[in-house]
């Protein structure tokens, strides 16, 4: 079956796509829930009614073709007050607002590794198409790396998670695609999850995470 899959022409661009899967997926506590960012400033609450779980783990693929979003985790209490999860979010705010840059590379990776790729190999084969793409694939690596380390500060990151992430990108290009969520994902909220998703969601929304929490809730208690 491995030779099978080696002898395989797209056999490369499947490994990366399952890289790539394997990053974004998200396995997160019963108590904790996962904020998707939208345009605006705005997120959405993701919360399954019956998650899929894994051990004492749920597990979600949230934003898989949508590499220029971000997806933090919070958990579902902590603080509430309208005050306070307004200074979280605002600070928050700052961090999203300097990853343009970041969300272009994702998306110009994404693009190279599961659409030029796979079009490129069927047309001109395997290795011939991995010589063409090398140089731009391993160049947008680079790229996010040295970005990483211009913008640390900005994006409210260790000097160890910038480094971490860094070599991530230029020793596995995949993971720059995935670049905004993991930067997201080392971003801190010290207030209710609930309440930072419902200060950024519009009514239906609220409404559908109430009855979301509701269920959740009476499956719990029978």
């Amino acid at each position: 079956m491995l030779g099978r899959l080696l002898a395989f022409e797209q056999a490369i661009w499947i490994v990366a796509a399952g890289l790539y899967l394997f990053d974004v997926l998200r396995a997160i506590g019963p108590d904790q829930i996962l904020l998707e960012e939208r345009s605006g400033l705005k997120l959405r609450a993701v919360l399954a009614r019956r998650p899929f779980e894994w051990g004492r783990r749920h597990l979600y693929l949230v934003g898989l073709l949508a590499p220029h979003r971000g997806v933090l985790t919070a958990s579902q209490s902590g603080p509430t007050a309208a005050a306070e999860v307004e200074a979280q979010l605002q600070a928050l705010d700052q961090v999203r607002a300097s990853m343009g840059p970041f969300r272009l590379l994702a998306v110009s990776m994404f693009a190279l590794l599961f659409v030029a790729g796979p079009v490129a190999t069927q047309h001109i084969g395997a290795a011939a198409s991995i010589l063409w793409l090398a140089l731009p694939v391993y160049g947008l690596g680079l790229a996010s790396a040295l970005l990483l380390a211009l913008r640390r500060p900005r994006l409210a990151l260790s000097a160890g998670q910038a480094a971490t992430l860094a070599l991530e990108c230029v020793l596995c290009p995949p993971y720059a695609a995935d670049l905004p969520k993991k930067i997201c994902a080392l971003q801190q909220l010290h207030c209710s999850g609930i309440a930072a998703a419902k200060a950024r969601m519009d009514a239906q929304d609220c409404a559908l995470l109430d009855e979301t929490l509701r269920f959740r809730a009476e499956e719990e208690h029978g």
